[in-house]
């Protein structure tokens, strides 16, 4: 079922991503689409900050779904602390965000210095039956200091 030009307003954004741009058709600010809040966001004021803040949660995506459920699952469950429905919900939400920050920091450390997050390199690996470069190829080692 189409639906009719006018119950819906339409505007064309032209997003940039890595040197290559592509024209997408985004649903207007009078609707609740959460895909067109994404891309207001990315294009807003504090647009490039905020996917630079985001990237590395995107390209280790993997590995951080991995790494919170085990913590999660260690908090939260009789395996671990057990703290299941004795941490209020917003205790659970600041839990989450700073889960998500110590992973936001660990990841653009990580990145520095390898072309893949862990897990991301090891499903890389098995999908394409061969081994992909481990470290970033323009890395140079230097001697550690106080040695």
């Amino acid at each position: 079922m189409a639906v009719p030009q006018r119950a819906v307003r339409r505007q064309h954004v032209t997003c940039c991503a890595a040197g290559q741009s592509a024209a997408r058709e985004v649903v207007g600010r009078d609707t609740d689409d959460p895909a067109a809040t994404v891309l207001r966001i990315a294009h807003g004021h504090y647009g490039q900050a905020t996917v630079t803040a985001l990237a590395t949660a995107g390209r280790m995506s993997l590995t951080n779904y991995l790494g919170q459920s085990l913590v999660c699952a260690l908090l939260f469950t009789g395996f671990g602390a057990a703290l299941v429905g004795r941490v209020a919900p917003i205790g659970v939400a600041a839990i989450a965000l700073a889960l998500f920050a110590a992973q936001s920091v660990a990841g653009r450390w990580w990145l520095r210095h390898h072309a893949y997050g862990p897990l991301e390199w090891l499903l890389r690996a098995w999908t394409t039956l061969s081994l992909p470069r481990w470290r970033l190829q323009n890395e140079t080692r230097s001697p550690r200091r106080g040695r």
